[in-house]
């Protein structure tokens, strides 16, 4: 059985994460060439791509529509395309053999003066963009809620969440504080791609898509974003067809988990049932940093996306996703900038994780939602030995980012199970590989590279030469993978270890088992 995946760009998280989870359940997944995708602000060869995708033979496909029409995420920030040209580059889907399940991208917009991944406007006027956003969608909530004669609750709700009213930049009006052909550029942007999701919802009720996911790249509750997701949720309701159109926050974890649908329904049966817990009452029901909305939603878009179902009852699930979710004052901070500190209440909501995590008996999937971009180092601490027994775990980047990896872990190992296709070796690499990275090097060794760096803690870094860099890193790593439940076996291939993009924000590296272990656990039955 073959998956073939054209990926949102060229980062691990992008491409091998879903070559890796879809080998759990003994499936293949074939990805473009390197040379063909992106690298960073440059696009991909779309020529290449193309034909690379249309001349696939396999049994499904999954594509990243900001690929195939701008070369990759950042060129679909960056790109000066038009809305038709892009649509050009669309038309060969509906040719394509077998599923086809895409995803496009609702854009962000950044709370940082950096230009690093978004126009060179951004460098001056980022957080200035980052407040009209949100300016703009009170203005259109206020409006809707005036035709209404009545005020919503839920804006006054969300408003809360997101800070006070915005209407000046250090003491200056927005209208002033950017520069209107800035500002132009930046509403022909969304305008554009907020068509081009609109054409996707088409394509898919036209039946040229089996299943759509529109992702919110990292947002806020009051945004512009938040705002476009509620239009193309009302969409999706009119059309009736919520469970082929999904719109979740989320972006670099989405092919993973439609990679993982496809799988679940090219190998059939009934959807697998998935049951969340958390240890802390109140904790689904917040917002975690960079999302639009509650921890459960996104959990729960999460499951439907990737074909699985979600139980109340753990009693009638196949498996359990337990979420370490955001405590009730957050700090604001994350594991790749500003590391947050880690005190006495957040040691006693990681034991209450733990001790939750040691009584559940069905195979589950942990994920640490707490802080953004790491893992917390004191649910770590508290899961000892038991971190080795998960059958998933993921700490990175966003909310989204880590519930769409558990997922596709958690369903990939049922299902694999269920078809006789399972692959414990490959599982156990996945586990090793999510904790070394999500917690070895996010939590940990990154924050002590930046240091060595000089790097200025509220803007990403550009490492010009690496090899200190990578030897530092590849040194730290594998004196804490000796102390890591579940690591202990395995090493980094020597020389594969890099910096994807040229920074410290993310990293690359292949991992192998350099030892014999105990017998499989056996904690699917």
């Amino acid at each position: 059985m073959r998956v073939s995946v054209l990926p949102l760009d060229e980062r691990p998280v992008c491409t091998t994460l879903i070559r890796d989870i879809a080998a759990v359940a003994g499936v293949t997944v074939e990805l473009p060439h390197r040379d063909l995708l992106s690298h960073k602000r440059d696009p991909g060869d779309i020529e290449g791509l193309t034909s690379w995708l249309t001349s696939r033979s396999s049994d499904a496909s999954v594509v990243s529509l900001d690929c195939l029409g701008f070369g990759g995420l950042i060129p679909s920030r960056i790109g000066l395309e038009t809305t038709p040209q892009i649509l050009s580059r669309w038309a060969g889907l509906s040719h394509l053999a077998g599923p086809v399940h895409a995803f496009n991208l609702i854009p962000r917009t950044p709370n940082a003066d950096d230009a690093d991944e978004e126009p060179e406007y951004w460098a001056q006027h980022g957080r200035s963009f980052h407040q009209l956003s949100a300016q703009l969608h009170r203005e259109r909530r206020r409006g809707q809620c005036a035709e209404s004669g009545s005020e919503n609750p839920e804006t006054v709700a969300t408003g809360q969440v997101a800070g006070a009213v915005v209407g000046t930049v250090a003491g200056a009006p927005l209208e002033k504080s950017i520069p209107q052909d800035a500002r132009r550029d930046w509403i022909v942007r969304r305008m554009r791609q907020h068509a081009l999701s609109l054409e996707a919802m088409q394509m898919t009720l036209r039946g040229e898509l089996d299943s759509l996911v529109i992702g919110i790249d990292d947002a806020a509750a009051v945004s512009l974003s938040a705002s476009d997701a509620a239009l193309f949720s009302e969409w999706s309701r009119w059309a009736g067809n919520a469970s082929q159109i999904m719109i979740q926050p989320g972006a670099d974890e989405i092919g993973t988990v439609l990679a993982t649908r496809a799988i679940g329904q090219l190998l059939g049966g009934e959807p697998v049932r998935i049951a969340l817990l958390c240890a802390d009452p109140y904790g689904l029901d917040r917002i975690a940093l960079y999302e639009t909305g509650i921890v459960r939603d996104t959990a729960v878009h999460q499951i439907e996306a990737a074909g699985a179902v979600l139980v109340e009852d753990p009693a009638m699930a196949d498996a359990v996703i337990v979420i370490h979710a955001p405590a009730e004052t957050q700090s604001g901070g994350d594991w790749a900038m500003c590391p947050p500190d880690i005190g006495e209440e957040d040691i006693d909501r990681a034991q209450a994780t733990a001790r939750l995590v040691d009584s559940v008996g069905l195979p589950l999937g942990l994920a640490d939602v707490s802080e953004p971009n790491g893992a917390n180092p004191a649910l770590i601490n508290a899961l000892g030995d038991n971190l080795a027994g998960l059958a998933a775990f993921a700490a990175w980047n966003t909310a989204g980012n880590t519930l769409g990896t558990v997922t596709a872990h958690l369903v990939t190992g049922v299902l694999g199970r269920r078809s006789g296709s399972y692959d414990h070796a490959a599982h156990r690499r996945q586990l090793a590989h999510r904790v070394v990275e999500d917690y070895g090097y996010m939590s940990v060794v990154r924050s002590e590279l930046r240091a060595q760096l000089g790097s200025d803690p509220s803007r990403h870094d550009h490492i010009e030469s690496p090899r200190e860099a990578l030897r530092f890193v590849g040194e730290r790593l594998a004196q804490l993978m000796g102390r890591l439940p579940g690591c202990e076996g395995f090493r980094i291939v020597p020389g594969s270890l890099r910096f994807p993009w040229d920074r410290s924000f993310e990293i690359d590296f292949v991992i192998e088992e350099i030892s014999e272990h105990p017998a499989e656990e056996n904690f699917y039955e």
